[in-house]
Order: C-alpha cells, then sequence, then structure tokens
C-alpha cells in the first residue's frame, strides 16, 4: 500500500501532492496561474527523508549521520531547493527516526519527539504529532490521550500542555485555530479503530489552563510567566504519598501529582527530574522526619526534595525505647517562594516497646493520606518547633 498525502497552501493557489515510497519521497507539487483557475503540474520533487510545510514554501531533509535536518526554502520561480540552514537534532544516528509533524508555516518541525527541546515521550510509546494551522498549538498523541502543547518559546526547557482526552489515540489532525481535532481511537491488537471528533473550548480557561496572557484566563485568575492560569495570592501542595512508618524505616510510596502544584500557584517547580516513563515530572516535596520521645525532645532527619519519579523510597530509622511519634513535615517547594506551600504535618503515634527487634513492625501503626495543622499536632513545643520549620524551609 502506498501512503500519500495532499498539502494545499493558504489560498488554494498551490497543492502538493506527497507520495511515500519504501525508500524516496516523491512530491508533484500544482500551481495556478494568475489568470486562469486550473491548476497544473509544476514541478516534481524526489527525495529522502523530505517533508514540506503546508503552505508549500518550507522543505525539511533529515539527515540521521549528520544528526539534524536540512532546511530548505522552495524557489517556485527557479524550480528549485535554497539551503536556508541545518538544525542539529537530539536523536541518536543508529536510531531509525522521522520528520513526524511540521507546521503549516515551515517554522516548527518535530522529529519524533523532539523539537529544539526534548517533548519526553514514554519509551515505547507510538506517538503522532499535528500543529494547530495557526501554529498555536501542537497536538500529541498517545495510548495514553492527547496533550495540547502551547507553543510559546520552542527553545524553552519545557512547552506548557493541558490533557485533552485520555482516550487512546493513533493519528491526529487539527483545525486551523486548534478549537478542533480529529483523532483515531486505539485498542492494542485491533485492525479497526473509531475515529472521534474533539470539540476545544476556548479562552476563558480555569487554574493550570494554559495561556498566552490574562485574556485567556477566567476573570478572576492571572496568566503566569509560565503559560497557566492561577489565582493570585495561591499556593501550592505537596504531591501525595502513600507513607508507612514502623520502628524501622519509613517508606513513600508515591501516589498522585497535587493538582494544587507550583504552575497552579504562579509559578513552577524547584526542580524536575525524569522519571522511569521518560516523562518530566516535579523535585520538589520537601521531607523532613521529627521523632519525638516521651519528654517532648525531638530530632530532625532531613530527607530533602523527593518527586514522583521516587516512585517508592525507604528512610532506615531506629527508634529508642522512649520515642514513639514520628511527624512527617511536607513542602511544596517552588521558584517563587509566594506559591511555596505551607508546611503539611503528618503525625503517626507508635507503642512503645521494650525491645527494638524486627519483630517490632507487627505492632507499627500505619496512618495513610491524613493531614493535620501544626497547631494541632505539634503541642508542647510547638513556638520552637515552627521556627525550625521557617528556618529550614
Amino acid at each position: 500500500m502506498v501512503n500519500s498525502e495532499l498539502l494545499v497552501n493558504t489560498d488554494a493557489s498551490r497543492f502538493g501532492i506527497v507520495v511515500y515510497g519504501n525508500t524516496d519521497t516523491t512530491v508533484y507539487l500544482y500551481s495556478r496561474s494568475s489568470d486562469t483557475n486550473v491548476l497544473s503540474l509544476f514541478w516534481t520533487l524526489t527525495s529522502s527523508n523530505i517533508e514540506l510545510s503546508q503552505d508549500l514554501s518550507t522543505a525539511f531533509q533529515l539527515d540521521s549521520a549528520l544528526k539534524g535536518v536540512n532546511v530548505t526554502k522552495l524557489d517556485w520561480t527557479k524550480k528549485q531547493l535554497v539551503p536556508s540552514g541545518f538544525v542539529p537534532v537530539g536523536v541518536d544516528s543508529n536510531t531509525s527516526v522521522v520528520i513526524s509533524a511540521v507546521s503549516a508555516d515551515g517554522s516548527s518541525f518535530i522529529v519524533d519527539g523532539w523539537m529544539t527541546n526534548d517533548l519526553h515521550i514514554a519509551f515505547g510509546e507510538v506517538v503522532y504529532h499535528a500543529f494547530s494551522g495557526d501554529n498555536v498549538f501542537l497536538f500529541q498523541s498517545t495510548p495514553a490521550g492527547v496533550r495540547r502543547y502551547l507553543l510559546t518559546d520552542t527553545t524553552s526547557t519545557y512547552l506548557p500542555y493541558d490533557v485533552m482526552t485520555t482516550q487512546a489515540a493513533v493519528y491526529v489532525v487539527s483545525n486551523v485555530n486548534g478549537s478542533r481535532i480529529a483523532f483515531n481511537g486505539y485498542q492494542r491488537g485491533m485492525s479497526s479503530s473509531k475515529a472521534y471528533v474533539l470539540d476545544i473550548a476556548g479562552p476563558r480557561y480555569y487554574i493550570r489552563g494554559v495561556c498566552q496572557d490574562d485574556t485567556w484566563c477566567q476573570v478572576n485568575l492571572k496568566c503566569a510567566s509560565t503559560h497557566y492560569c492561577y489565582l493570585p495570592g495561591s499556593k501550592s501542595m505537596p504531591n501525595n504519598y502513600f507513607i508507612s512508618v514502623t520502628r524501622h524505616e519509613v517508606e513513600f510510596d508515591f501516589a498522585s501529582v497535587n493538582a494544587r502544584d507550583c504552575f497552579a500557584a504562579g509559578s513552577s517547580p524547584i526542580g524536575q527530574v525524569i522519571n522511569s516513563d521518560n516523562r518530566i515530572v516535579a523535585n520538589n516535596t520537601n521531607v523532613t522526619i521529627a521523632i519525638f520521645d516521651d519528654k517532648g525532645n525531638f530530632s530532625l532527619i532531613q530527607v530533602g526534595l523527593v518527586s514522583a519519579a521516587d516512585t517508592s523510597k525507604i528512610i532506615i530509622i531506629d527508634l529508642k525505647d522512649n520515642q514513639s511519634q514520628v511527624q512527617m513535615w511536607l513542602t511544596s517547594v517552588c521558584l517563587n517562594p509566594a506559591a511555596t506551600s505551607d508546611v503539611q504535618v503528618l503525625s503517626f503515634s507508635l507503642p512503645v516497646d521494650t525491645t527494638t527487634t524486627s519483630a517490632d513492625t507487627t505492632k507499627s501503626t500505619t496512618v495513610r493520606t491524613s493531614t493535620y495543622s501544626s497547631a494541632s499536632t505539634v503541642g508542647m513545643g510547638s513556638a520552637v518547633i515552627m521556627v525550625l520549620v521557617a528556618l529550614l524551609f
């Protein structure tokens, strides 16, 4: 089966039929003269790994050996390609990669999951991309759903995005302004799939909706420099963890990202890391462990930052006979201190035993997803402890 594609410029004065062969791609370029409505074959291009912009002004040719893309302009008068530049791309020359999408005006392109910065496609994912006709949005379809990236600055370390649907998707196309997309549903092992059309509501968006300026957000919200809508004066919240405490260890198991993250508070996380699925995740939940004895004395263990990439983290502790209370102090730390969360305190009371053998773990008390205010849990000595919190964070 031969795959082909039709490209038409804005005023329909030119169109191209792209035929993808096993080794080469042939582009049949048609043009309409100024004094007639008849379009005739004007020019034929044959090359390998070549893709054209929708307006038929720019061609991109992947050179895997040189790890880059040759950019050329189409000179319709002389019927030739004029070199315009070479863009290095972050791909492995030993890996088979393709140009998966080109913007309508030829200002941007995607090589698999890379466009100046890495879009961080999960390993092994089947991914497709499509630009909106006005080049404001980039849509990414995967078995996990469809994301919409806002193309504010393609050289930044990340692109703001929101999730359009969690319906598994392959292929995706967009209309001119990105208000409507079409995609095929995806089911592993199925030879056929269902097509979907999704209408996307336009501005004004709610908290954490992508934005170019304040007019994209609800009237009481603002557009942050990170290009997400947020409520001025709001604070973030730490990520959600399942926490288990015994006499010998504390275990953190990542549960979910808190919807009230740093972006939702008008900032960005103080750190980001790549998780095992090759996704960017926040590394900004600061953890401190406080251990109390029966006289109100306490010691601190500064764990530091934990992230969604830390699916499970174990801290070894060894409680003394007179130590029966453990507190976890969690803080979401943002680049803008005003968005940094208040300290979230989780309190765990353990039975006081006379021995500290491994059998004691069966007597431990596990408290999950319980939140306490610092005033109600700290008790005596709270003034001293809260001063320490202020110094630590």
